[in-house]
């Protein structure tokens, strides 16, 4: 702008009180309503700021403010209750024009709000002046990997108020800003007056700031999404994971392993597939430990990998983008090995230890440093639970059939249809042996009852 915001509405101020007069307030104020409007249209360029990049789009930002005709007719006859509401109304369109109000005490603030994951990170700014929200904007940032949040807001604000935009009193954000007091006198020399920064802890500016973060975290998955588009329809967590673990082709295919046993018995072991970060029930496996006897998850993963992937090597069918086993260095350690021995070259490995939720690489004593709420790690967890859950599964399935035949059908007169009946009530041997004539009686009645109870008293 050749001619800064603030002069040209005291220009149009002038010609206002001169054509009309003052006694027509209600009119001007609708027509600097109008240009405020307008300001929203401001492109900043952007100062250093700590390796964060900022983008205010002026064509995002007319999209989030134009009204339909017929939504603009429509704001003539709301009342007081229709425009409280509109404002708890988290991401909707706010028309500047209206001046929703949303706190009692008319004072002028602007409340930031920052959601990050990653390198993407958005900022939502409300607008609230005279007590009343009159706008929005939405700024698109690039920040480092691992980037600090006060770091962040820090910076936003800077690049927000480093261009011709009006300084309220009070600036609400979510967390301290790294440099709160040089951000403050900062912002007093640039507004000749001082403005105030800090964090809510309730009532209606707390909600405010939980409305804005709404905002900022809706503007994020925008912008996932279409990187997912771009990446063909694939999983952001996908292409997360393949950032987090530096891998050179997206790993659309992945095969996760897990071991089950109940003090070195049934040992079983499940195969689960996730295919563009979503599970694909048809290819999962499952597995009994033949070779192993007694509690050695490291010797029961080194079988089930060797024969999985024997047979693929076998059928000629290529490696899983991704292989993850259940487990930390050891259980990786054991997987390496046979995969190595079978000739394998050029394949993705990790382990995801439970405790911690560490990820290890092969060759790697140290676990990889991926942010606890990467959706990458989140993917990975999913993947971890999921195999856990049909070990489980399948463990409990051969334990209980394990003790229908060594238990319960070696007693005369108590087939396999009756001793499930059994466990189905009583969930063991030991809690069908505590059980009284009568519960035993009404699960099989009087005739098996006394076959039980005989054949447990001897």
């Amino acid at each position: 702008f050749s001619v800064t915001t603030s002069s040209l509405r005291a220009v149009l101020r002038v010609l206002f009180e001169s054509l009309i007069g003052s006694s027509n307030k209600s009119l001007e104020s609708k027509h600097m309503s109008s240009l405020e409007d307008n300001e929203e249209e401001i492109e900043f360029d952007a100062p250093e700021n700590r390796g964060v990049d900022f983008d205010l789009s002026p064509e995002d930002e007319e999209d989030d403010f134009a009204l339909d005709d017929e939504e603009e007719d429509e704001d003539s006859d709301l009342t007081k209750e229709d425009l409280d509401a509109l404002a708890l109304r988290a991401g909707a369109k706010t028309n500047i024009g209206v001046k929703v109000p949303v706190n009692d005490d008319e004072e002028d603030r602007d409340i930031f709000a920052i959601a990050f994951e990653g390198k993407d990170s958005t900022c939502a700014v409300f607008n609230i002046r005279s007590g009343k929200l009159i706008g929005k904007k939405q700024l698109k940032l690039a920040i480092e990997e691992g980037e600090e949040l006060s770091n962040i807001y820090s910076a936003a604000i800077k690049f927000y108020y480093g261009d011709q935009v009006e300084i309220p009193r009070e600036v609400i954000v979510e967390i301290t800003p790294e440099d709160t007091d040089a951000l403050t006198e900062w912002l007093r020399m640039k507004s000749n007056r001082k403005t105030k920064i800090f964090v809510p802890q309730r009532g209606d500016l707390k909600s405010l700031v939980k409305m804005c973060k709404e905002n900022a975290i809706l503007q994020l998955k925008e912008i996932q999404l279409q990187k997912m588009k771009n990446l063909g329809n694939v999983s952001y967590s996908v292409s997360a994971l393949q950032r987090d673990l530096r891998l050179k082709t997206l790993p659309r295919k992945i095969e996760c392993f897990d071991i089950s046993n109940l003090q070195g018995t049934d040992s079983v072991a499940s195969m689960v597939v996730f295919e563009d970060g979503k599970p694909k029930k048809s290819l999962y496996r499952k597995f009994i430990i033949k070779t192993v006897e007694g509690p050695d998850d490291f010797s029961s993963m080194r079988e089930v990998i060797e024969r999985r992937y024997t047979r693929l090597k076998e059928e000629n069918q290529p490696l899983p983008d991704l292989i993850m086993v259940d487990g930390g260095k050891g259980q990786l350690s054991s997987a390496v090995e046979i995969l190595d021995n079978l000739g394998f070259n050029n394949y993705n490995i990790i382990g995801l230890a439970k405790r911690l939720e560490e990820v290890f690489l092969p060759n790697n004593s140290d676990p990889e440093l991926i942010p606890k709420t990467s959706s990458g790690l989140k993917l990975l967890q999913q993947i971890r639970d999921e195999a856990h859950r049909f070990a489980i599964t399948f463990h409990r399935v051969r334990r209980s059939k394990r003790i229908i035949r060594s238990e319960l059908t070696d007693i005369k007169g108590i087939g396999t249809e009756t001793a499930k009946l059994l466990l189905e009530k009583f969930g063991s041997l030991e809690s069908i042996k505590q059980a009284s004539q009568k519960e035993l009686e009404e699960v099989v009645g009087i005739k098996k009852t006394d076959i039980l109870l005989k054949y447990f008293n001897q």
